[in-house]
């Protein structure tokens, strides 16, 4: 054959078993012969467990979106402050985080639960939570965190990035980064959304990937319909269609 005449689909048509062949080894090497790429550095879409400064305990990460939960100061985080300016004007300062044109003019109201402490951490628990006091020494409870934003949507980029704006990774997009993964073949990064309510404030923002490759998003899984979105078409497309669509790409 000509170098000089030959085409784009002869081109293809001469080297497609030696481009398939050697695309397939390199995705079954791993699986099916047990052996190791020869190149040392990483792949970009690889999401093995890797090797951390620190021995791991954690092997897998479940966060909760309880997004219109109830509050932590009717939980686990007493505030004493409440107690004695209930009832009180809000103080200035809690006007200063007002989104423009709204006002946060209001009363300060305590807690309508009490608390008391439990557990030999001596932790702190409101008699909402009778049966998790009683297995509190087992739970980790932070209670520095804080915000400078009261409104929804910033606060929620806030807890799940650390920043009140888009853009950056969440929480299960840094655990998957950090701990990898047993399984190339499934996400790494699962959300599994509550099929009784539309998704929470931000929407697929909140398990974004930011900065890191998008390998390290969380992939939606639905209990209704395509368990996965883009997966299969969600129309049943006619045959002949399909046909000719197969047949165009074999003719390139």
């Amino acid at each position: 054959m000509n170098p000089n005449t030959i085409n784009r689909r002869q081109f293809f048509d001469s080297v497609q078993n030696g481009l398939y062949g050697a695309a397939l080894a390199s995705l079954l090497s791993r699986d099916l012969y047990g052996v190791e790429p020869h190149h040392k550095a990483p792949l970009p879409m690889d999401t093995r467990p890797r090797q951390p400064h620190f021995a791991p305990r954690a092997k897998a990460v479940i966060q909760f979106c309880m997004q219109g939960g109830p509050s932590q100061v009717d939980l686990f985080d007493p505030k004493p402050a409440l107690e004695k300016f209930h009832g009180a004007d809000a103080p200035e300062e809690f006007t200063r985080v007002a989104p423009a044109g709204r006002s946060m003019k209001g009363k300060v109201m305590r807690s309508h639960w009490k608390f008391a402490r439990h557990g030999q951490s001596g932790a702190w628990v409101s008699e909402l939570l009778p049966h998790t006091a009683k297995m509190i020494d087992e739970i980790a409870i932070i209670r520095s965190m804080f915000n400078v934003h009261e409104n929804h949507e910033p606060a929620c980029y806030k807890w799940q990035s650390g920043e009140i704006f888009p853009g950056h990774p969440t929480l299960g997009a840094w655990v998957t980064y950090g701990l990898g993964s047993v399984s190339q073949n499934l996400p790494a990064y699962v959300v599994l959304a509550d099929p009784q309510n539309p998704l929470p404030v931000n929407n697929v923002e909140n398990w974004m990937s930011g900065y890191l490759p998008p390998l390290y998003q969380g992939t939606r899984i639905k209990s209704e319909g395509t368990p996965m979105l883009h997966i299969k078409p969600d129309y049943q497309e006619p045959a002949g269609i399909t046909s000719a669509k197969r047949n165009l790409i074999n003719a390139l």
